[in-house]
């Protein structure tokens, strides 16, 4: 499969200090963006303002500005991040996926989480040229992005590069699960990304990534003109349903040159910077402004590189230095909960070897299913999340029969890719006559304390239920 490409030459190097397991952005302000303290003195009585546009209280915007030097504002006072570097050479940022999705490598520029939805997540991988954006005031003008190139050749997509694609879209997709917004792969057209005014909606934002390579007319690359420092991605705040200049702070940017080529890698820096563009702030602690995680988990909106379990937060973790809530910030930035498949208070019928899919989209979400046998049996009901990266942690709870006893397996990971005990499983001999099991988000709190484990308040995604007679 052939990519669009220009062949340059240059490419930029990224040098930084070590900052909590990722190397730190090294940003020599330039005069349009400002950060730390120059930020808050260029706010002045403009910084309430500015926060409450971005649903901050103006003392969380000054003690974001103060603590983390990857928030920046613009000379128009509109927020953005420049995310540090993935650590160099360390195993996420190389790592082969041991949890593989089943999609077809051919499919892979043509898929679709959502397709119909009015909302759009598009993830670029086939090359773009930035043009009249914030982003060219760096650049000196129009300036190619280079398409996603792990193996040194350009011009085509290999089998293991659009292996890796499906892989990045599984991930993104299984994050934005719970909103009504398409996550693909297929180019919408600007139309179906730009909002024109508020009665437009059909919106959403691109995420491009690109191993920049290719000179910008100012002579020097894409990422090394709005990253001199090195960076890992880059994204306005709160841009994805704004309608004034819309396209000028579009895309949101994750760069190969910072993250490395590995699904995982870039598959948690397109999230976070899609977060970004929907209002998010960082997860961090007293330590740094990106919380790494603890056990196995870690929030998308800190660093999710070194982790299986990666999933919103708001801040319930320890020592947490801001309770943002995602899910709601993102909502109210026009990502809109998805309509629940099965409304609570009505199960539906499951019939063995016939498995049902359904998305677990709030904490209060719970898909129940009806199962009948007309002879004793032995029923083995099983609910799987999705194969990749699940953020669903399966909690799962039998009426009439098993003891009525809820089943959520301690959850862990064999690798920072792969995470286990996120599926659950529940098997008894019953009679004949009908019965039901419910199907809902859990967490690793009750079994573990704050420190090592997480709530069910982002516990969610997509599931297939099954159950088998013998």
């Amino acid at each position: 499969m052939h990519k669009s490409w220009i062949v340059s030459i240059g490419v930029a190097a990224a040098v930084g200090a070590w900052w909590g397991g990722l190397q730190q952005v090294v940003v020599a302000d330039p005069p349009d963006w400002a950060g730390g303290q120059a930020a808050v003195s260029r706010l002045g009585e403009r910084l309430p303002a500015v926060a409450a546009r971005n649903a901050l209280s103006p003392g969380q915007l000054r003690k974001n500005l103060l603590t983390d030097p990857t928030l920046l504002v613009d000379e128009q006072d509109q927020l953005l991040y420049v995310e540090p570097t993935a650590e160099e050479g360390s195993a996420a940022a190389d790592a082969a996926t041991a949890a593989t999705t089943a999609i077809d490598p051919a499919a892979a520029l043509t898929l679709h989480s959502m397709p119909g939805s009015s909302r759009v997540l598009y993830l670029d991988f086939d090359g773009h040229t930035v043009a009249n954006t914030a982003w060219n005031a760096k650049t000196g003008g129009a300036c190619y992005a280079d398409p996603y190139d792990s193996d040194g050749v350009p011009a085509v997509f290999s089998q293991a590069e659009l292996t890796a694609i499906a892989g990045v879209w599984a991930r993104v997709a299984e994050d934005y699960a719970p909103f009504d917004v398409d996550v693909t792969t297929v180019d919408p057209g600007a139309a179906a990304i730009t909002r024109s005014s508020q009665s437009d909606s059909h919106y959403g934002t691109r995420v491009l990534v690109t191993r920049s390579v290719s000179l910008c007319p100012n002579g020097k690359t894409l990422y090394a003109s709005v990253c001199s420092g090195g960076c890992g991605g880059i994204a306005y705040v709160g841009v994805f349903d704004q309608t004034s200049n819309h396209a000028y702070y579009q895309p949101a940017l994750v760069f190969q040159n910072g993250v490395g080529s590995g699904q995982k890698n870039i598959a948690e820096a397109a999230a976070h910077e899609a977060g970004h563009t929907l209002g998010l702030s960082h997860d961090g602690n007293a330590a740094s402004a990106y919380y790494s995680g603890h056990g196995s988990w870690a929030p998308i909106m800190g660093v999710g590189y070194y982790k299986a379990i990666t999933q919103w937060s708001k801040g319930e973790y320890a020592g947490a230095n801001q309770t943002q809530d995602d899910l709601a910030v993102m909502q109210s930035n026009g990502a809109r909960p998805v309509r629940d498949d099965y409304p609570d208070n009505r199960a539906q019928a499951l019939n063995p070897g016939s498995p049902a899919t359904g998305i677990i989209s709030t904490r209060s979400d719970v898909d129940v299913f009806s199962i009948t046998v007309t002879k004793q049996s032995t029923i083995t009901v099983t609910a799987t999340p999705a194969p990749t990266s699940p953020n669903l942690d399966i909690a799962l709870t039998p009426h009439g029969f098993g003891g009525d006893v809820t089943v959520n397996p301690r959850s862990g990971s064999t690798s920072a890719d792969v995470a286990t005990g996120m599926d659950a499983s529940i098997s008894a001999t019953v009679p004949a006559g009908s019965y039901t099991v419910r199907v809902d988000g859990g967490g690793a709190a009750a079994a573990d304390s704050v420190d090592t484990g997480y709530s069910d308040y982002a516990s969610l995604g997509a599931y297939t239920v099954s159950f088998t007679v013998a």
